[in-house]
């Protein structure tokens, strides 16, 4: 009888906390998963009025409010990356956690 009650409270424990599992690796914000990369180079295009750029033939996501933006070491806003600035970026996935533009 009290391994029965024993394996009944080990079965709810693992129902319970296996979602929060799921759950929280699913919205870790990662994108992808894997270790972060840089990518330096020129952005040969910006999309979707500034939430992708293309740098060296990758599509990078810029978030409003996960992405650092600096432009010439200033603050800035992913509207502020424009065509042909040289710009270095860390993107998990594809998409950036920062990315400094000139």
């Amino acid at each position: 009888m009290k391994n029965l009650i024993v394996a009944a409270a080990l079965a709810v424990g693992v129902a319970i906390a296996a979602p929060s599992v799921v759950f929280a690796g699913a919205h870790s914000g990662g994108g992808g998963g894997g270790a972060e990369e840089k990518i330096k180079g020129k952005v040969s295009a910006v999309k979707r009025e500034g939430r992708v750029v293309v740098i060296n033939g990758t599509d990078v996501k810029i978030s409003k409010s996960r992405t650092k933006v600096k432009v010439n070491g200033a603050d800035a806003s992913r509207s502020d990356i424009k065509k042909g600035m040289t710009c270095s970026a860390r993107h998990t996935g594809g998409r950036a956690s920062r990315i400094s533009c000139k």
